[in-house]
């Protein structure tokens, strides 16, 4: 346990002050987001976090398994999108866990949240096109890998608190202005929660995708699926999955729910609500249009001038499913037999995977 806890201990100093400096430069540097993926309001003066707490109280959350290599994917340590006594919930947006040792230790609440904040959400693209209720295609595009920079030293993702004046839920039942964050940061918050008498009681925080041209992006798919000839219902949506950490304090009687979605349907109207703090991963460092914008990984055209070929393909060839790097190999080597081909959209024909767009 003592081992656990050093190496746990290591790689929550070692987030402390990526978070710190992160958020010192986020009061002047870092603009609200301009799209956040979460339905999270934002604040034109985002607060650091503080530094982790100094207590001596041993952290009782799971050593995280040592980060692996996984060639192809971004360099995460994918075992915290899982840990030990959390549920995931269906939709795969919120992660529930009424582990004792969180919602009665500060400093272990604390290391938990700054290790899950090193983690980003998941944000897709989700385009369906649809023919008289019958569905042409339907597709998922994930964009994660466009918030990681293949360089560490890259990374503008930080950790935000509520501001002062900002409705958010401080520890009641619905959102109000006080009480304030005041000097302590995150760890002053995590201490007002374990404090907090209420019998049922929740922490939760946001991880929130911030800067991403959404409006562009859709503009170009409903374009591109236009050129194919395709004049069905189109519906374009911009998901975002693994995006909440909910720690619940254990309250009795919490027995009777059948279902986590149950549960947490029912706590949500007479629970006291902790919802100060967002980890926040920018796709660049300005909203659109602004001057001297930078991206962490690449912008929106140049991803677009990647990936608009297997996104047409997939559409053409009425796929259902995700859009992968196969797609694009299909696309470079099936696609020119395809050039030119409008094919018949409805419920009269449906095309598989194997059949060529120029038999229409």
């Amino acid at each position: 346990m003592s081992g656990g806890s050093s190496v746990l201990g290591d790689k929550i100093a070692m987030q402390q002050h990526h978070d710190d400096e992160q958020s010192r430069g986020a009061a002047s540097a870092q603009p609200p987001p301009y799209t956040l993926l979460t339905p999270t309001p934002a604040s034109p003066n985002p607060q650091p976090a503080g530094p982790a707490s100094t207590s001596s109280s041993p952290a009782q959350t799971p050593t995280p398994t040592p980060r692996q290599t996984n060639e192809g994917l971004p360099n995460l340590n994918y075992s915290l999108y899982s840990p030990p006594s959390f549920q995931l919930s269906a939709d795969r947006t919120t992660l529930t866990s009424q582990n004792a040792s969180l919602s009665q230790d500060a400093s272990a609440l604390e290391a938990f949240l700054r290790s899950q904040a090193t983690v980003p959400p998941k944000p897709q693209i989700h385009i369906k096109g649809s023919v008289n209720n019958n569905v042409q295609f339907d597709l998922h595009i994930n964009l994660m890998g466009l918030l990681i920079p293949e360089s560490p030293e890259s990374k503008k993702d930080y950790l935000r608190l509520v501001s002062d004046g900002e409705l958010a839920y401080r520890g009641g039942i619905q959102p109000e202005l006080t009480p304030a964050t005041g000097p302590g940061g995150l760890a002053k918050w995590c201490k007002r929660f374990v404090e907090d008498p209420a019998p049922e009681k929740t922490f939760v925080m946001t991880r929130v995708v911030a800067n991403l041209d959404t409006t562009w992006l859709e503009g170009q798919l409903r374009g591109l699926i236009l050129s194919t000839g395709f004049q069905g219902a189109v519906a374009v949506e911009f998901p975002v999955t693994h995006s909440k950490v909910v720690v619940q304090a254990p309250a009795k009687g919490s027995k009777r729910f059948k279902s986590l979605s149950g549960m947490w349907a029912s706590l949500k109207s007479k629970t006291c609500r902790f919802e100060v703090v967002q980890s926040v991963w920018p796709f660049a460092s300005e909203m659109p249009g602004v001057q001297g914008r930078q991206y962490v990984v690449k912008s929106e055209e140049n991803w677009w001038r990647e990936w608009k070929d297997a996104i047409r393909f997939a559409v053409a060839t009425q796929k259902k499913g995700w859009i992968t790097v196969e797609d694009k190999l299909e696309a470079l080597m099936e696609g020119t037999q395809h050039v030119g081909s409008r094919p018949e959209w409805g419920e009269q024909y449906v095309y598989s995977s194997q059949e060529s767009i120029s038999k229409v």
